[in-house]
């Protein structure tokens, strides 16, 4: 009785740790070197004993350069380590490799899909339809996204958003209004319909007064 008691109190904890454990993602630096010199300073530096070390790659885990307190992997053996005090010159090295995006666009939050098209920037069209996408399937909500476009195909990940956000929205544009669609009748016995999926309609209803002879059809 005693064992089933404690069981249920370690899943009932291990539940309970669970829904207090947030689970997210972000973007960390990876730096990979292939530099034989550079590989042995480095491992005799941190009194490290390894052999055939083809390359090496630092994850910058605190995102405040790369330096001390990283994480220095080895390969192909994957082995890692902290890296511990570095020599001046070896952390001058290291705080030198710098990411360089091709494209990276800080913009104020209330700026539109129009104000970002209108960058002189090779990626400006891209950068707006990006925008008016996720404010149309969004809207103001705040959120994180990553998309990866590789040759296995598009992956999309979405996380920090309010859980009911996200939605299908059809008929309402990136500033959140609502779109129609215009039918307009011109007779009562003809509808005009456009050749698309039609959202919310608004029917205008002509009346035109008229007066027809068809022909005879006796001979």
């Amino acid at each position: 009785m005693k064992r089933v008691l404690l069981a249920g109190l370690l899943v009932a904890a291990a539940l309970n740790a669970q829904e207090e454990t947030r689970i997210a993602a972000s973007m960390c630096l990876v730096a990979e070197n292939s530099d034989q010199d550079l590989i042995r300073q480095l491992l005799d530096q941190q009194l490290i004993v390894a052999s055939n070390v083809e390359r090496i790659r630092i994850t910058d885990i605190a995102s405040d350069g790369f330096g001390e307190g990283d994480l220095l992997q080895l390969f192909p053996g994957g082995e890692s380590h902290l890296l511990r005090q570095l020599s001046g010159d070896m952390q001058v090295l290291l705080a030198g490799w710098a990411f360089a995006s091709n494209h990276e666009v800080l913009a104020p939050v209330d700026v539109t899909a129009a104000e970002l098209r209108s960058l002189d920037l090779p990626a400006a069209e891209l950068l707006g339809d990006v925008m008016q996408a996720a404010r149309k399937h969004l809207g103001m909500a705040t959120f994180e996204m990553a998309v990866d476009y590789g040759p296995q195909g598009l992956q999309l990940r979405i996380w920090d958003y309010p859980g009911d956000s996200l939605f299908q929205r059809p008929g309402i544009d990136a500033a959140g209004n609502r779109l129609v669609d215009v039918v307009q009748i011109l007779r009562s016995d003809t509808t005009y319909v456009v050749d698309k999926v039609l959202r919310d309609l608004i029917i205008i209803e002509s009346r035109v007064e008229d007066t027809v002879y068809p022909p005879d059809p006796r001979p």
